[in-house]
This record gives C-alpha cells, structure tokens and sequence, in this order.
C-alpha cells in the first residue's frame, strides 16, 4: 500500500512540478542568446514583446521567432493546438504591428 501512495505522489508531483514547465522559458533564453550572439551593430532582439523573440535588422525588417520545447518525443503536427494558436497570434500580431516587414 505505501508503495501505491508512494508511486501516486510521485505522478501528481511530476505533473504540478513548474521546473518542468521552466525548461521552456529557459531554452526560450538559449535561443535568445544566441541569436544576440549572431546579431551585427544596430540589430535588435526583443523577448516576449512582439513573440517569444523578435529580431528586428537595421532597416526596420521584423522576424517572429516562437520558441517551443517539449519533454515530449512526438513532433508537432497540423494536429497540435500549439501550432495553430502560434498562427492565431501571428496573425494577430501582424494586424497590431501594422508593418508589412515582417517574416515569421
């Protein structure tokens, strides 16, 4: 019976456990250096401004970087509601920037 409780506990803790749920701000973070790290003068980088990350090169041109990680071993697919609300927000961050130099 302990050992049932035991295995229970550690089922509910695994799932609550948030430094799980931080493994993908922390890559967001990899990510983000190093694409500081392979920015030339005069470049900029945002984090969670207009995406996970933005590059926005000298003239102006915007890229959207959305980061994902996952302890899962399966892919994304047309299937995963991630994908389609990452499109949803593109979508939407296009129409709020109103700049048409943005790649995604």
């Amino acid at each position: 019976m302990l050992v049932s409780l035991v295995g229970y506990h550690m089922d509910f803790f695994e799932k609550t456990n948030a430094d799980k749920n931080s493994i993908g701000f922390t890559y967001q973070d990899y990510v983000a250096l190093k694409h500081a790290l392979e920015l030339k003068p005069e470049e900029h980088i945002g984090i969670e401004v207009y995406d996970d990350l933005h590059l926005e090169s000298i003239e102006g041109h915007k890229t959207l970087v959305q980061v994902k990680h996952s302890i899962n071993k399966s892919n994304i697919t047309n299937k995963d509601i991630d994908l389609w609300k990452t499109l949803y927000n593109w979508s939407e961050a296009i129409k709020t920037i109103g700049d048409k130099s943005i790649s995604l």
